[in-house]
């Protein structure tokens, strides 16, 4: 067994136990565990990233909780991971030298949302039922907010809503909407902008050279529901690959 060592995590509410021992080939092995109770996390859903936001691989961890990644040669990457009934985390920076294993121990954070859900069921926007809308957000992952809560809170700009977003950030004075922890992972040399869809056609691109400017889009009273996902972490499949690791904002139309 060898060595662990505890360090703390910048990006993610957890802290880490790592050790290193000699191996053939650079190999990074992990184990997801819940943090109050310290019992394995099974089957959640695990991603290794290279800094800069490069989706390396993508893993299933067993029932122990445990995972394994190969990323085929040494550099610095980042774990993220997550399950239902669990916050996404996000642990890093791990540096893998040449012919190095890296053991990680990962502690997830248990949510309850069963007596939120029963509350919300019942005023579902049948717009956004049946684009997937209710279904992700059941899963925890990204920030959404629906016609009820644009209503209740009654703001002149769509930017303004981005304010409640964790790690969201607007430029001045054009106010166009990038992620803290995005901006953190990408290269040096620039903003990296969210990709931005409307009704799920990509308007916006994202990345260096296209802004996130929500408000030459479409007004509050437009809008039927948001998504906001900070990273590459849970976009939904058709809209990840290349672009998606500077995050990615949904706007559904009423």
């Amino acid at each position: 067994m060898p060595h662990f060592r505890s360090a703390a995590v910048a990006l993610c509410a957890a802290c880490l136990l790592a050790g290193a021992i000699p191996a053939s080939g650079q190999v990074l092995m992990g184990q997801l565990v819940d943090s109050n109770s310290g019992e394995p996390v099974a089957f959640a859903e695990v991603y290794l990233l290279r800094e800069g936001g490069e989706l390396v691989q993508v893993v299933e961890a067993n029932e122990q909780g445990i995972f394994r990644f190969d990323p085929g040669r040494a550099g610095t990457f980042w774990v993220q991971a997550t399950s239902v009934g669990f916050e996404p985390i996000q642990a890093g920076t791990l540096t893998l030298e040449a012919d190095q294993e890296l053991q990680v121990r990962i502690p997830m954070r248990p949510v309850y949302v069963l007596d939120e859900l029963d509350v919300t069921v019942s005023r579902q926007s049948s717009v956004l039922r049946g684009v997937g809308f209710y279904d992700r957000q059941v899963e925890g992952i990204g920030s959404f907010i629906g016609r009820e809560e644009l209503e209740r809170r009654k703001r002149p700009r769509l930017s303004d809503y981005m304010r409640t977003v964790p790690g969201a950030m607007l430029t001045s004075p054009e106010r166009a909407v990038y992620f803290r922890r995005a901006q953190e992972l990408a290269v040096r040399g620039g903003l990296c902008y969210p990709r931005v869809a409307v009704d799920g056609v990509v308007i916006l691109a994202g990345g260096r050279n296209d802004p996130a400017v929500l408000d030459r889009l479409l007004s509050p009273d437009q809008v039927e529901g948001v998504e906001v996902y900070t990273g590459a972490l849970g976009v939904p499949e058709r809209f990840s690959g290349t672009g998606s690791s500077c995050g990615l904002i949904l706007l559904w139309t009423r």
